[in-house]
C-alpha cells in the first residue's frame, strides 16, 4: 500500500504534476481516494490544494462543490483550467461553443510548473469541447499542444489521456480502424486495471463488433463475446462490470427472446400470459439499460434494442425512445445511421397505427441509396442486425438489392394466397387469416373469436420450422404506401 507524505512532503508534492498525478493514480487503485481528500483538507488552503480537492470530488460525483472549490481562486491558471474543464463535462452547448472559440490559455509558464500543468488541462479541454461541436480542426489542434505539453511535463499518462480523446475524435469522426488503433495503443501503456485502460479496451472492444473482426490484444471473454455475436449468437459471459459490451450483449439476448416471443404468439397476444411474458422481458432490458443517460455507440445500441421492445408491445413511444439514443457523438459514424434508420422502418412495421411522415420517408430513402456505399464491415454488421432484429427492412431493401434475396429464405414471407418459407409453399400455416388481420394485430386488437384456431396452426407451423421471422405482405405494403 502507497504510504501517504508528510504534511510538508504533500503540500510540496502537489506543486509537482507528474509525481502528484503518479502517486493520485496509485491511491486510486487503492480505493483510497476518500482518505486522500481527507488529507489534503488538513493543509493550509491554497489554489493548488483546491485545484487537486477538485478532482477527487468530481471523481465522487460532487460536480458543484468541486466547481466551487475552483472558482474562488481566479487568478490561479490550474484553478481556471479545472473550471473550464468542469464546465466542459457539464456539455451546455453555450458553454461548449465559448471554450472551443473564445477560451486560451492566457497566462504564461514562469517557474511553476503547475502552470505548465495548467496550459496542458486547458488545451485538452478546448481540444474536448471542439470535437463535441464537431470542429475537428480545432479540436486537432488543441490535442497536438496538449501532446506537447505533456512531453514538456515528461509525464506519459498525461500524454495517454490525449491520445485517448484523439480516439474519441476518430470514432465520432467515422474513422473506427484509426480509433481502435489508438485505444489499443492506450491500454497496452497504461496502468493494469486503471479506469483509462478499462475505457479504452471497452471502446475497442465495442468497435471490434462493429468492424466484425476478433483482435488478438482483446480480454479472452472479450474475444469470446464478439465471435459469438459474429456467428450470430449472445453468450452469457463473466466480465468486469465496467466493460460495455457484455451490457450490450446481454440487452440483445433479451431483445431476441422477447422478438421470438412476439412472433410466435402474434395471433394470440391479447392473452394475459403471453402479454405479461412480453411486458416482463421488456422489464429485464429496461433494467439492463438502466435509466442514466448515456451517449455513443453503446448508449444508442441499447436504446435501439429497447425501441424495438417497446414496438413489440404496443407502445407507440418506441421512435422517440429510438430518437434519444442518437445523440452528436453517435451520429457521425455512418454504420449507426444506417442502424437507425433499419430500426425506424421496422419500428413503423411493428406499429401501423404510428403515423409515417418525412422521417420514415428519410429512413428507407437514405438506407436504400447509402447501402451500396457501404464498406464491407458495415454491410455485414448491417445485415447481421436486419436478419435477427428488422426483417421488415431487410425484405424492402431486397426489392432494389437483389444480391439480398437469398436472405429472405430465412423467414416466413405470408401473402393471402400463400405462405413460403425456404421456397417452399407451406400448405398447413392459416395464410388467409394471418394477411387478413396481421395489421390489426400489430395494433393491439385481438383475433376474432371465429378464427382463433389460427394462433394454434400459426404457432405449430413456426415451431416446427424452427421460429422464424414472419412478414406479412399487407405490413410491407401498408409501408410502401407511404414511399414517394
Amino acid at each position: 500500500m502507497t504510504p501517504f507524505p508528510s504534511p510538508i512532503e504533500l503540500a510540496h508534492l502537489i506543486r509537482c504534476p507528474k509525481e502528484w498525478n503518479e502517486f493520485y493514480m496509485q491511491v486510486e487503485e487503492e480505493k483510497r481516494l476518500p482518505e486522500l481528500q481527507q488529507t489534503l483538507e488538513e493543509l493550509p488552503v491554497s489554489s493548488i490544494r483546491d485545484a487537486r480537492l477538485a478532482r477527487i470530488m468530481l471523481r465522487f460525483g460532487q460536480h458543484a462543490d468541486a466547481k466551487a472549490k475552483v472558482y474562488q481562486h481566479p487568478r490561479c491558471p490550474l484553478c481556471k483550467a479545472t473550471y473550464f474543464a468542469l464546465l466542459c463535462a457539464e456539455g451546455h452547448e453555450d458553454q461548449l461553443q465559448y471554450i472551443a472559440d473564445s477560451f486560451r490559455p492566457d497566462w504564461t509558464l514562469g517557474a511553476d510548473t503547475t502552470n505548465l500543468e495548467a496550459m496542458y488541462r486547458a488545451y485538452l479541454t478546448i481540444g474536448i469541447a471542439a470535437n463535441v461541436l464537431k470542429k475537428k480542426a480545432v479540436a486537432q489542434e488543441m490535442y497536438f499542444k496538449a501532446l506537447q505539453m505533456a512531453d514538456v511535463l515528461g509525464d506519459p499518462h498525461s500524454r495517454l489521456v490525449v491520445l485517448y480523446e484523439t480516439a474519441y475524435m476518430h470514432m465520432v469522426n467515422d474513422d473506427l480502424q484509426a480509433a481502435r488503433s489508438l485505444y489499443f495503443q492506450v491500454a497496452q501503456a497504461s496502468q493494469p486495471n486503471s479506469m483509462l485502460q478499462v475505457n479504452s479496451l471497452s471502446f475497442a472492444s465495442i468497435l471490434s463488433w462493429l468492424l466484425g473482426d476478433v483482435p488478438e490484444q482483446l480480454p479472452e471473454w472479450a474475444r469470446v463475446t464478439l465471435v459469438a455475436l459474429h456467428m450470430g449468437r449472445v453468450p452469457a459471459v463473466d466480465a468486469p462490470a465496467a466493460f460495455s459490451l457484455p451490457r450490450v450483449a446481454q440487452a440483445f439476448r433479451l431483445l431476441r427472446r422477447l422478438g421470438r416471443e412476439f412472433n410466435l404468439n402474434l395471433p394470440s397476444h391479447h392473452v394475459r400470459d403471453h402479454r405479461l411474458k412480453r411486458a416482463q422481458l421488456l422489464e429485464d432490458l429496461q433494467r439492463v439499460v438502466g435509466s442514466s443517460k448515456g451517449r455513443g455507440i453503446t448508449w444508442f445500441m441499447l436504446k435501439a434494442a429497447t425501441a424495438l421492445a417497446l414496438s413489440m408491445n404496443h407502445d407507440l413511444e418506441a421512435m422517440n425512445e429510438l430518437r434519444t439514443g442518437l445523440d452528436a457523438s453517435a451520429s457521425g459514424i455512418s454504420l449507426i445511421n444506417m442502424v437507425f434508420f433499419a430500426t425506424a422502418i421496422q419500428i413503423y412495421a411493428n406499429l401501423p397505427a404510428l403515423e409515417r411522415g418525412e422521417e420514415f420517408q428519410n429512413a428507407y430513402k437514405t438506407l436504400l441509396q447509402q447501402y451500396s456505399a457501404l464498406k464491407d464491415y458495415q454491410r455485414a454488421f448491417l445485415l447481421w442486425w436486419m436478419r435477427d432484429f428488422t426483417p421488415v427492412t431487410l425484405y424492402l431493401l431486397s426489392e432494389k438489392h437483389p444480391d439480398l434475396e437469398p436472405y429472405l429464405r430465412e423467414f416466413i414471407v405470408v401473402h393471402e394466397t400463400q405462405a413460403v418459407h425456404a421456397g417452399k409453399v407451406l400448405k398447413r400455416y392459416p395464410r388467409r387469416s394471418m394477411a387478413q388481420y396481421a395489421l390489426e394485430l400489430l395494433q393491439g386488437n385481438p383475433m376474432p373469436s371465429e378464427v382463433r384456431y389460427t394462433s394454434t396452426r400459426h404457432k405449430t407451423a413456426l415451431e416446427t420450422l424452427g421460429n422464424p421471422h414472419v412478414i406479412y405482405s399487407p405490413v410491407v405494403q401498408a409501408l410502401k404506401a407511404n414511399i414517394k
